[in-house]
């Protein structure tokens, strides 16, 4: 009687534990399996896209008011603000130093910070 118990646990287990493997298993998005081939996760990724997150894709930030520099360099309201709304994608221009922005080495970002800066941009974004 004692065996068959036994027996009959191990089934058990040995079922709920395939069903959850499997469960697990499906439940990793294409897109994010790092054992597909890339052309393959890219087209699963761009299936799921709507059409605003494609063409937010291509939107490029004027990023003079993308990062705050204070003791750390961080994101600011506006770039949370514009990639949650627009879905943006493109980050290069977020460290513009020009007369039109009014940025120079001296106020804006030397190369060091440029990377601080770039790196928390993308930190925040993913």
């Amino acid at each position: 009687m004692n065996f068959k118990k036994t027996i009959a646990s191990f089934t058990v287990f040995v079922c709920l534990f395939t069903s959850i493997t499997i469960v697990s298993a499906q439940s990793i998005k294409p897109y994010k399996n790092p054992k597909l081939p890339i052309p393959e996760r890219v087209k699963d990724l761009i299936a799921r896209m709507t059409l605003e997150e494609k063409i937010g894709q291509l939107n490029v930030l004027l990023g003079w008011e993308m990062y705050d520099k204070n003791e750390t360099i961080t994101a600011s309201a506006k770039f949370k603000d514009a990639v949650l709304k627009q879905h943006i994608g493109i980050f290069w221009a977020t460290l513009r130093a020009d007369p039109w922005t009014k940025k120079t080495i001296a106020n804006g970002l030397d190369p060091y910070n440029a990377s601080v800066a770039t790196n928390a941009l993308q930190k925040w974004n993913i």
